[in-house]
């Protein structure tokens, strides 16, 4: 079973690259933080992990989502770690992401206000190869 779940905040603000099928897709980058302690002084430490996330929605869906994705911003996200690779120079490089299902954004981790969004894109949009410059 391939399945992550992630809260956390956006590092930068969400882009979006579209590709020409009347699809689009999204990406994020997604800081989680772990407690780990407390230093010598008595104040809590914590230790930020970053996750490259990506999306695919209809374009229209996604134009309106990214204006909602911006940096700072609560999320937990729900999808499945993906991998992707591509040859450079005769060199073979390995990219792993979070491919998400679903988002639901908060204004705070608090916030029980939330707006769920599933992916509309189909499974063959998903899988679609974008030029190296998107990555």
């Amino acid at each position: 079973m391939n399945v992550v779940i992630l809260s956390g905040n956006l590092g930068k603000d969400a882009e979006i690259f579209n590709a020409n099928t009347g699809s689009s897709v999204i990406k994020l980058s997604l800081a989680t933080s772990k407690y780990v302690g407390k230093d010598e002084n008595g104040i809590s430490k914590y230790k930020t992990t970053w996750h490259p996330v990506e999306m695919w929605h209809k374009t229209e869906t996604a134009n309106k989502l990214v204006d909602q994705l911006k940096k700072g911003t609560f999320v937990s996200i729900q999808g499945e770690m993906n991998e992707s690779k591509n040859e450079k120079d005769g060199k073979t490089f390995y990219k792993y992401y979070v491919k998400a299902e679903h988002i639901e954004i908060r204004h705070n981790p608090t916030d029980t206000n939330t707006e769920t969004v599933g992916v509309g894109a189909t499974a063959e949009q998903q899988e679609m190869v974008l030029p190296d410059e998107v990555f």
